[in-house]
């Protein structure tokens, strides 16, 4: 007479109890996996209208890109991104890129991003120097 293989009761429960036991650690996770998610996408649309800003004023000559505070932090109006808030700082360096008074031919351009999540406030920064040639 031949046996037939098939799992016995105590495998079945052995195996029930391991899934049950372990199930819970799985369920903690799934939270923290979906929220890393979402800021992942927030970081990414972050840089992307990082990029953006930056390369509005790198497409400028020299002369037209202004100088200061060139645009405060405030909401941005695009329906889209009305969770995000961006300045846009623009200043003279000096050849070893430390803050100069005065143009010496060479400026460094700042766009930040803030956005809100979870309580807590990130932001993302894009930093490019133009020069005079």
């Amino acid at each position: 007479m031949q046996k037939k293989s098939s799992f016995t009761l105590i495998e079945i429960l052995i195996a029930f109890s391991i899934l049950v036991i372990t199930m819970p650690l799985f369920l903690r996770v799934l939270p923290f996996s979906a929220q890393t998610a979402r800021l992942s996408a927030r970081k990414t649309q972050a840089i992307a209208l990082c990029q953006e800003k930056l390369e509005e004023y790198l497409s400028l000559t020299y002369a037209e890109v202004p100088v200061g505070a060139v645009e405060a932090r405030a909401n941005l109006i695009d329906e889209d991104f009305t969770y995000f808030e961006r300045e846009v700082n623009i200043q003279y360096l000096e050849e070893d890129l430390s803050e100069a008074s005065e143009d010496q031919g060479l400026k460094k351009i700042l766009v930040t991003v803030w956005w809100q999540q979870g309580g807590k406030e990130y932001s993302e920064q894009l930093v490019s120097l133009k020069t005079k040639l």
